[in-house]
């Protein structure tokens, strides 16, 4: 697992430790991996077309599946404005 935080405090200790030494051009260059080494905000890109779940949203959800046992967890869904995961989650007691 990468750990972009410690490898810069790792890349940050050693271009102090070069400058000290007077190696001020590598100590440079280390300052410039540092700049690249830095993670994108995480943008979310699709705006969100679902409900988010509830206990009300589970319960009627649990009880369309009940009435329709063989109705696919997509439509019930749809019909309930959630994700067939969400349908899943419900019937499985997890709401």
């Amino acid at each position: 697992m990468s750990d972009i935080v410690q490898a810069r405090g790792i890349v940050r200790e050693i271009a102090a430790e070069l400058r000290g030494f007077g190696l001020v051009d590598q100590a440079e260059k280390l300052g410039v991996a540092l700049d690249l080494m830095v993670r994108e905000p995480v943008v979310r890109r699709a705006k969100q077309t679902r409900r988010a779940m509830n206990e009300d949203i589970a319960k009627a959800v649990v009880e369309d599946a009940s009435r329709y046992p063989d109705t696919p967890l997509e439509e019930i869904g749809l019909r309930h404005g959630v994700s067939h995961g969400r349908v899943s989650e419900a019937l499985h007691g997890k709401w």
